[in-house]
């Protein structure tokens, strides 16, 4: 049943396409059918042969990319908000005032607070 879902849904999709669509006789057996004959060809190509490492090269490169402004982001907010890569709270906010409430977590005006006199 695992191998015949993918076939499934294929045949779902069309079904629903073809059940919303305005107008049923407009609608090209032969665009459909080369569409899926693509579709098919593409997997077997994919999937069975060499072929398919490449997508797998440039699906890690994709992913290393990705890496990159997740870093930024943590870069930045260290910047502005002081948070080291392991806490969750402001390091200055924690240091100054540790028994501040955290509804000052997230906000820069911590910084200017007048119960952070440590600062």
């Amino acid at each position: 049943m695992g191998r015949l879902t993918g076939l499934l849904g294929i045949v779902v999709i069309l079904a629903v396409a073809w059940a919303f669509s305005r107008h049923k006789k407009a609608i090209k057996l032969r665009v459909l059918y080369w569409g899926l004959g693509l579709q098919f060809t593409f997997a077997i190509l994919v999937l069975k042969t060499d072929f398919g490492k490449i997508f797998q090269a440039v699906s890690s490169a994709v992913a290393a990319m990705l890496v990159i402004p997740r870093r930024a982001l943590r870069f930045c907010l260290a910047i502005l908000w002081a948070v080291p890569a392991d806490r969750s709270e402001p390091f200055l906010l924690s240091r100054c005032c540790p028994s501040s409430s955290s509804s000052h977590r997230f906000s820069p005006s911590f910084i200017t607070s007048a119960s952070c006199s440590g600062l």
